[in-house]
């Protein structure tokens, strides 16, 4: 991910539809394998996924998830993810 093409997205979360789930953190927050489940395992293009929104500490922690979750997609959809 280049810093210079990434996308920085600043939007309120108040909305109506707008719901706010809190999982356990099972493994090493490094590995990215607690947050696998938003990338369902046979997940092909076509599929459609229930957007998400996860908050990071950091620009480098969001990078990092983000490289994370593309290794579990198909090169051309991986623009899905900002």
């Amino acid at each position: 991910m280049d810093r210079d093409t990434a996308k920085y997205i600043h939007q309120s979360n108040d909305h109506p539809n707008v719901y706010l789930g809190v999982c356990q953190i099972c493994h090493l927050l490094k590995s990215f394998k607690d947050l696998k489940f938003l990338v369902p395992k046979h997940w092909k293009p076509g599929d459609k996924i229930p957007k998400f929104l996860i908050f990071f500490n950091s620009i480098q922690e969001s990078v990092n998830t983000v490289k994370s979750l593309w290794t579990k997609m198909p090169s051309e959809m991986r623009n899905c993810l900002v």
